[in-house]
């Protein structure tokens, strides 16, 4: 037993040190040491100048990360967009981020027409939280289509706030293929959607789940009965709702192949134990706990009593 890290999260903001901007100003030697650093994580503006695309251009071959706000591609006229443009012009391209959008008491987005997307063959992450109107103009907008675009992916996490289907333009009849997928990570309570990725996409190389909150409507059972069989490391995230259902116990016995399942001790309900029948998961090989507390446990007693319960599981022969 171990004390695990939780899967990075590929953050909003750009991770640009200011250090890199002031050495690229000390001379033209440090600047053509440090200039390629410098672009090799940027973040689109919704106000792009023609000035831009030179630049892009001229340094396009750089960039490894782009952040492409919901604010820069939105379709208020049937003019082809400047952000996609620009992301043509990234070669080397592996990580699209696509934040969560906060709206603005001034000022609403439009997308009244179609978006465009660029072929993505060198991406290998894509974190995605989804914006409802935004999918319905398709392109770049649309998860759909940029998995179409990006068949390299390696990494793809998904995030809904609200808990409905319909903001995920076009896939009900769309058939994804994802064959280098390894990681998969989900943050979201739409039980429609799960079925559609567990059911209508192929995802052959998968073996790494982290799920954020658990699925509503048997939607963990769906994960387990489809993609069990394949997963070897199981992540769950830090949400109260992992202590109204045995999680742990459903994940050791739809996954026969697990090595690893990491979780928050404290969210998280202790795995069931049959008394009379012992059952044994020989696969399991790593259990990472995360202690981080949260404010349900009345005393310390409880709290003691929480990870007896926990620990009792890993010690009494259930997973030798």
């Amino acid at each position: 037993m171990r004390r695990f890290s939780p899967f990075p999260v590929s953050r909003p903001k750009g991770d640009v040190s200011s250090a890199f901007t002031t050495v690229v100003l000390v001379c033209r030697n440090w600047r053509a040491w440090a200039i390629n650093l410098l672009y090799r994580n940027v973040k689109l503006s919704n106000s792009i100048s023609p000035h831009d695309f030179d630049v892009h251009r001229e340094y396009g071959r750089w960039v490894e990360r782009a952040i492409l706000p919901y604010t820069s591609t939105v379709t208020e006229s049937p003019r082809p967009m400047a952000s996609t443009q620009i992301l043509a012009f990234y070669p080397n391209l592996e990580v699209l981020v696509r934040p969560l959008h906060r709206p603005s008491p001034f000022r609403s987005l439009r997308f009244d027409f179609d978006a465009t997307c660029p072929p993505l063959v060198s991406l290998r992450r894509l974190d995605w939280w989804n914006h409802a109107e935004a999918a319905r103009s398709g392109g770049i907008n649309s998860l759909t289509t940029v998995l179409a675009a990006a068949p390299n992916l390696e990494y793809l996490f998904v995030g809904v706030v609200r808990p409905n289907f319909t903001p995920f333009h076009g896939l009900g009849a769309a058939r994804i293929c994802l064959p280098n997928l390894r990681t998969l990570r989900l943050s979201m309570a739409s039980a429609l959607l799960l079925r559609h990725i567990v059911v209508r996409w192929s995802l052959p190389a998968l073996d790494h789940l982290v799920v954020d909150s658990p699925l509503a409507a048997g939607g963990m059972d769906m994960i387990w009965e489809v993609l069990g069989p394949q997963l070897t490391v199981v992540e769950f995230g830090k949400h109260v709702r992992f202590l109204l259902e045995h999680h742990i116990s459903s994940c050791l016995q739809g996954c026969p192949s697990l090595r690893e399942i990491d979780y928050y001790l404290f969210t998280t309900v202790p795995p069931e134990r049959d008394s009379e029948q012992m059952t044994v998961y020989p696969s399991v090989t790593s259990i990472g706990i995360h202690m981080a507390e949260i404010p349900f446990l009345e005393d310390v007693q409880d709290e003691w009593e929480h990870m007896g319960r926990h620990f009792d599981t890993f010690v009494g022969g259930d997973v030798p």
